[in-house]
């Protein structure tokens, strides 16, 4: 079975996109069996995602999501002369030019989601005490005049001692040495968000937009390294906010493709660009919705072929196996399937129980469509591998806005712990989960720490790598303090970062030490 091109419509943060009226708020509701407006909203919503149940938001909530995703059932009109991308949008006609269910039938389904929807956002479950520091870690800021906390990419490179960091605000790739002294800084179109070797040059992903948007301004481009720092040269273009690159030979004919997640925004998809024996690439999409986030290759049933896993965090939100059939050809498999508030930002494979079977570590945390209460449901997870592929959830730690998550030893006992930042913390009531250091107790319990200089920053990003070669693996946090402020943050520290301007915090591990 061939993964889906267009199966469904799509949306920013894709939170209800059978959510179906305009006129909620303008009239009053009618009297309605609720009954029927959930079988109604179970048979239209799962269409396209899985059921959302009422209780995933409050009810102020609902009725913003139920508007702003009205436009996607032909409920509304979505003013594209407004938009840059409207040309776009309009050709790809994801927007009914008339209402797909009757009015009734929609405002049954909106009326069921806004009354068993609870007043207000449900609490979170308990999780450990967040220790206000941590040993582990000592924080070193990185701020120079060269530098912008604008960073949306950050990359440890070991054998070189050295650091990349991709700055939106300067549109600029920068090297910093072990030490955080800026080394070099190369111009770019936009801002970088990947990083992909390719021998000693490196394949810059550049989004295009950082904001919501389907317009192809994002490009791939080849950095060749000079004395100076690097070489431009153009490897693709025309792409649709792209996010993730992977190097790979996809079709066993010897020659190097690339599988590119362009996340896009209600348009967007999963690509392979394929390399011919003029060394020309072709473009062959392999699932065309929006929401690719980042894709692992492996080879998950030892044929000797690449196989794909990779995140989409839009639309059918979930994590995904494309397995490899040979000539071209992909099934098409749900590894784990999510609710569309889920808001998923990342994941990596690491063996948690020492099995020899990869493991699922996994954040969701998007919290910036527009505001909205914390939620409950966000945090770190753990998915457990049978040694089939089947993967259950063994362990979760909430964390309001949890963006990214890395596993290993840092503390070197033999086990993996984690480390995770968080884009969207609750600035006023829990501060310190801007950064949380997880260490490992065995049997999946972990400590929670954080650090002083947690707030130093708005994260969103990070690295682990051995920085200083002192063999054991310390972290970068990458701050981006232009991020939507749909939670809220406190006048003082937004003034704090835009004054101090760090860009970015490398955290040593100190595990290694003399006592």
């Amino acid at each position: 079975m061939k993964p889906p091109r267009r199966v469904c419509l799509g949306a920013v943060g894709a939170l209800l996109l059978a959510a179906l009226t305009l006129r909620i708020t303008a009239q009053p509701w009618a009297p309605n069996n609720p009954a029927r407006g959930e079988a109604l909203a179970r048979q239209y919503c799962q269409a396209c995602h899985l059921f959302p149940a009422p209780d995933l938001l409050d009810q102020k909530t609902w009725v913003t999501t139920l508007r702003r995703m009205a436009p996607l059932l032909g409920a509304a009109r979505l003013n594209f002369d407004n938009r840059p991308d409207g040309p776009l949008l309009q050709e790809a006609k994801i927007f009914p030019e008339h209402p797909l269910l009757p009015e009734p039938d929609w405002r049954a389904i909106g009326q069921y989601y806004v009354q068993s929807a609870p007043d207000t956002a449900l609490p979170s479950p308990p999780r450990p005490a967040l220790q206000p520091t941590t040993a582990r870690f000592q924080a070193e800021p990185v701020s120079h005049p060269n530098l912008e906390p604008g960073i949306t990419l950050v990359r440890i490179e070991p054998a070189e001692r050295r650091l990349f960091l991709g700055d939106a605000r300067r549109r600029s790739l920068h090297v910093v040495s072990s030490a955080g002294q800026w080394l070099s800084s190369t111009p770019v179109a936009s801002a970088p968000v990947a990083l992909t070797r390719d021998g000693p040059d490196v394949l810059l992903t550049l989004i295009g937009d950082i904001f919501p948007s389907d317009l192809k301004s994002g490009q791939i481009v080849r950095l060749q390294p000079q004395s100076a720092g690097f070489v431009l040269q153009p490897f693709l273009n025309d792409l649709q906010r792209p996010v993730d690159c992977v190097l790979l030979d996809l079709n066993a004919d010897g020659r190097r493709d690339v599988v590119v997640a362009q996340f896009g925004n209600y348009l967007g998809k999963l690509s392979a660009f394929l390399e011919a024996p003029s060394g020309r690439l072709t473009e062959d999409v392999l699932v065309e919705f929006p929401g690719a986030i980042r894709t692992e290759v492996l080879d998950v049933d030892r044929d000797q072929q690449p196989d794909l896993i990779s995140l989409f965090g839009q639309a059918r939100e979930g994590l995904y196996l494309l397995r490899n059939r040979g000539n071209g050809g992909f099934s098409w498999e749900p590894l784990l399937h999510f609710p569309p508030a889920h808001g998923s930002t990342g994941f990596e494979l690491a063996d948690f129980n020492g099995d020899g079977h990869p493991d699922i570590l996994m954040t969701n945390g998007d919290n910036g469509d527009y505001p909205s209460p914390f939620k409950r449901y966000h945090g770190v997870r753990i998915f457990l591998n049978d040694g089939h592929f089947r993967f259950s959830e063994a362990w979760f730690f909430p964390l309001n806005g949890a963006f990214k998550a890395v596993a290993r030893d840092f503390d070197r006992d033999g086990d993996l712990d984690i480390a995770a930042i968080s884009f969207f913390p609750d600035y006023s009531q829990t501060p310190a989960e801007s950064f949380v250091y997880l260490e490992n107790q065995g049997a999946l319990r972990f400590t929670a720490s954080t650090i002083p200089e947690a707030n130093a920053g708005r994260w969103l990003t990070l690295d682990a790598g051995d920085l200083d070669g002192d063999g054991d693996p310390d972290l970068v946090l990458g701050s981006f303090i232009d991020g939507p402020r749909t939670v809220p943050i406190p006048p003082n520290l937004l003034s704090e970062w835009q004054t101090r301007r760090i860009a970015a915090l490398i955290l040593r591990n100190t595990s290694l030490r003399a006592p």
